[in-house]
């Protein structure tokens, strides 16, 4: 990851540190009781907040989102194969109301000392702060990669919105005939079924609208990191004359002018759609905040979701290392409700919450089919949440049980929509 320093970060953000760093800027909000700041309105922190108003409508809860809109993750894999709409997983954020403030604007800084965040419009104090501002893209160690100009060339699809919508022109342009590449970066990053799950559809895609078109895989990882027996059997029985895995791939050099890829063994990849996932980690402003150790990428936290560096400041999602969990937007869901019962437990001087948590990724296979693992995670003295041998369960590999588990991920979709968009 780049090196982020409070001078780097500023430029990035137009200069806007510099009176923050002065301490000029004013309260723009001004506080007369407990509240809590939360950056990053996802899945992870929109859950955290209502929760925390539901527990305790005394304390004020603050979001800092830049957008006004949240485009979800989760089935945006769809879309790219027209079997979904970008504005089927949109939605816009409430207004404020009462004790629940909504400030679209960008944080610029961190003061965890004085306990305040910084805007270009003010300062915001704050008695908690969470973090759930998501990941960030690393392309550091892919020479050629420039991180403006290569994402619009070769979009990443992981992020909803735009780039999701810029990889599905780019599929659907492609000639019959052509190659797709899908680069996986080395776990762990977002959502670990996502890409295999993303293979997955465009097999189907091409089979049936480009039969003459091939999928090539570029994985940096050794094997496939989630439901790796179920994944390649899809592969085998249903694709093998589209999809191509080439494991221990890594990305390491790109040509945009002949859209190629460079591999770890001096291999070179052309293909007429490259679909290149760089290497994630917690975004900058994290670093700004000391939350993430040096040659690392992601915020250590506790078993409340507090990071070990930083007391008053708690982190979640996935810019979050949480012990054996996942990156998932159910984690992230869960992971909220967890949080927010601690952030209000130390409020009010009482003892940490604490209960198992669980997580279940799925994976659609094709049309109305998933599969999904299902995980338990809790506290142990030596380390937050670890995983539960025995404790879950996968999908059968006679996928007898496919298209009720993509009903329960649809189900699960709705629920999560319908409880991010909660304002009571």
């Amino acid at each position: 990851m780049m090196n982020i320093t409070r001078r780097s970060f500023g430029k990035i953000l137009g200069g806007t540190l510099s009176s923050t760093i002065l301490g000029c800027a004013s309260e723009i909000v001004p506080k007369t009781n407990r509240r809590v700041v939360i950056v990053g309105a996802g899945f992870g922190g929109m859950t955290a907040g209502n929760y925390i108003h539901q527990l305790d409508p005394s304390i004020e809860v603050i979001f800092i989102e830049r957008n006004k809109q949240y485009v979800a993750n989760p089935f945006s894999n769809e879309v790219l194969v027209g079997r979904r709409q970008i504005g089927d997983l949109t939605l816009t954020y409430p207004g404020s109301q009462g004790n629940k403030k909504f400030l679209h604007t960008e944080v610029t800084d961190i003061n965890p000392n004085r306990q305040q965040v910084f805007t270009p419009q003010g300062r915001v104090s704050y008695d908690a702060l969470i973090l759930a501002t998501g990941i960030d893209f690393s392309g550091t160690n892919i020479e050629g990669y420039d991180e403006k100009t290569t994402p619009l060339l070769f979009p990443h699809g992981w992020q909803g919105g735009e780039q999701t919508l810029l990889l599905q022109r780019q599929i659907q342009a492609m000639g019959d005939g052509g190659v797709i590449i899908v680069s996986i970066p080395k776990a762990p990053y977002r959502c670990p079924a996502g890409p295999y799950e993303r293979v997955c559809l465009l097999a189907e895609y091409l089979k049936a609208q480009k039969p003459r078109s091939k999928l090539l895989v570029l994985d940096g990882n050794r094997d496939i990191v989630a439901l790796p027996k179920q994944f390649k059997a899809v592969w085998q029985s249903r694709y093998p004359h589209q999809i191509e895995y080439l494991p221990d791939s890594t990305v390491v050099g790109i040509h945009g002018h002949t859209r190629s890829l460079i591999t770890n063994d001096g291999s070179t990849y052309e293909g007429e759609v490259i679909n290149l996932i760089p290497p994630q980690g917690a975004g900058p402003l994290a670093r700004l905040a000391g939350l993430v150790e040096k040659n690392e990428r992601w915020c250590a936290v506790n078993g409340q979701f507090e990071s070990i560096h930083q007391p008053q400041i708690y982190v979640l999602g996935d810019a979050a290392k949480v012990g054996d969990m996942p990156k998932t937007a159910y984690g992230a869901n869960v992971q909220g409700k967890l949080c927010a019962l601690n952030v209000v437990a130390k409020l009010n001087n009482l003892a940490p919450m604490d209960f198992p948590l669980l997580n279940v990724c799925y994976g659609s296979i094709g049309t109305n089919e998933a599969i999904s693992i299902a995980q338990v995670f809790r506290n142990e003295e030596t380390s937050p949440f670890k995983l539960i041998p025995g404790a879950g369960s996968s999908s059968p590999l006679d996928m007898s049980l496919t298209h009720r588990e993509y009903i329960n991920g649809e189900g699960w979709l709705a629920n999560m929509l319908a409880e991010f968009a909660e304002t009571t």
